[in-house]
C-alpha cells in the first residue's frame, strides 16, 4: 500500500514537471504541488504567429497593406531675408499709418469720457442732478444700475433738468416728479418698454418725432431749482451701488475724475458735488498788495506780480546799454538771461 502511494506521489511530480515552463522545481514546490497551480498548456510564439495560424497568412498580410505611415513631408526651402537697413519695411506710429488704420476700422472708436471737460459749477450741478434722476428712474424699473451708462451722454437735457427730486428726511426714499409720461419713458430703453413681442415694439419713426416734439414743449429751456438742488443735496450714498453708479455717471458726463480718497468721504449727493468742481484759487501776495491802498499810495514802493531780475532794473533806469558796452571792450562774457 505505501509502495503504490509512492508511485502514484512520482508519477504526480512527473506530470508537474512536463507541464510547468520552468525546468527546474525546487523540492518545497514538490511538496506543495497544490499551492502552486500550473497553467494547462505553455507555448513560446508571439501573439502575431498565434493570429496568423487562426486567420491564414493570406488575410493577415492584407490587414497589414492597410496600414501606412504618414508620408514624408519635404520641408519648403527658406526664402526668409533678414533685413540690414529699413528700407521697403512698414512703417508702424506715424500719421499716414494712423489715419489708415483708423479707416480700415469699420467701427469707429468712441471714448468713455468726453475730449473736453465741463469745469463750470452750475453744469456739474445739472450733470449730478441729471445722473440722480436717470438712475433712480432705471432702478424703479427693475433694471441695474449700471445700464445707465448705456444711456446717451448728450451735454443737455431739458427732460432731466424739468424733472423734480424729492428726498426723505433720513435720505434714503426719493421721489421723482416727471413733466409727462413720456419723459418718464425716455429714460428708459426700449426692450423693457415694450416686452412683449417684436411686432409691437416697432414705432412709425414720425410718431418718435411727434412723441419728442412734445416732451421738448412741455420741457422747454429749464434749469434745476433752487429748492431742488438743496433737495438732492442730502440724498444718501451709502449704497455703494447708487455711489459708484452717480460717479460713473457724472464722470461720463463731464470728464472729471474723482481721487479715491476725496470719494471715501462722499457720504451725500452734496458732498460728491464738492467733491467735483474745483476750489477756488487763492489770491497771490501781489494781488493783495495791490489792493491795498495804503501801500500803492506810497512813492517808494513798486509792487510787481513776479520777481524782477537785475538786468530789470537796470534796464528800467537806462544803465543796460552802458554795462553791455563796457563788456564788450573789455572782452568779457555778455549775460542775456534775465
Amino acid at each position: 500500500m505505501a509502495r503504490q502511494n509512492r508511485l502514484l506521489l512520482d508519477l504526480y511530480r512527473g506530470y508537474n514537471l512536463r507541464s510547468s515552463p520552468c525546468q527546474f522545481v525546487c523540492r518545497q514546490c514538490q511538496s506543495n504541488p497544490s499551492k502552486h497551480p500550473s497553467r494547462s498548456f505553455s507555448t513560446s510564439l508571439p501573439a502575431r504567429n498565434e493570429l496568423r495560424r487562426t486567420l491564414g497568412s493570406q488575410e493577415i498580410a492584407e490587414v497589414d497593406e492597410g496600414y501606412e505611415g504618414p508620408p514624408i513631408e519635404t520641408p519648403a526651402p527658406n526664402i526668409y531675408q533678414a533685413a540690414e537697413t529699413w528700407h521697403g519695411l512698414e512703417w508702424v506710429g506715424t500719421e499716414e499709418w494712423q489715419r489708415k488704420w483708423r479707416a480700415s476700422k469699420r467701427i469707429p472708436f468712441a471714448s468713455f469720457l468726453p475730449r473736453s471737460r465741463e469745469l463750470s459749477p452750475a453744469q456739474i450741478q445739472n450733470f449730478v442732478h441729471r445722473a440722480i434722476v436717470e438712475i433712480f428712474t432705471i432702478k424703479a424699473a427693475s433694471m441695474p444700475v449700471r445700464r445707465v451708462s448705456q444711456l446717451p451722454s448728450d451735454s443737455v437735457n431739458d427732460v432731466a433738468l424739468a424733472t423734480t427730486i424729492g428726498v426723505s428726511e433720513d435720505g434714503n426714499q426719493v421721489t421723482l416728479g416727471f413733466p409727462s409720461e413720456e419723459a418718464r419713458l425716455s429714460f428708459i430703453p426700449e426692450e423693457v418698454q415694450n416686452p412683449t413681442s417684436p411686432d409691437q415694439q416697432l414705432v412709425e419713426n414720425e410718431e418718435d418725432v411727434e412723441a419728442a416734439k412734445s416732451v421738448k414743449d412741455i420741457v422747454g429751456n429749464t434749469a434745476v431749482a433752487d429748492s431742488d438742488i438743496e433737495a438732492w443735496r442730502n440724498l444718501s450714498l451709502a449704497d455703494p451701488e447708487i455711489k459708484f453708479a452717480v460717479l460713473k455717471r457724472v464722470m461720463q458726463l463731464s470728464g472729471i475724475r474723482v481721487p479715491d480718497h476725496s470719494l471715501h468721504n462722499a457720504f451725500t449727493a452734496g458732498a460728491l458735488y464738492e467733491c467735483l468742481i474745483l476750489p477756488p484759487k487763492q489770491p497771490k501776495l501781489a494781488q493783495g498788495l495791490l489792493a491795498s491802498e495804503l501801500l500803492a499810495a506810497l512813492p517808494n514802493v513798486k509792487i510787481s506780480g513776479k520777481k524782477i531780475s537785475e538786468i530789470q532794473r537796470e534796464t528800467e533806469v537806462g544803465r543796460w546799454k552802458v554795462i553791455k558796452e563796457e563788456l564788450r571792450s573789455r572782452d568779457l562774457p555778455l549775460r542775456v538771461r534775465c
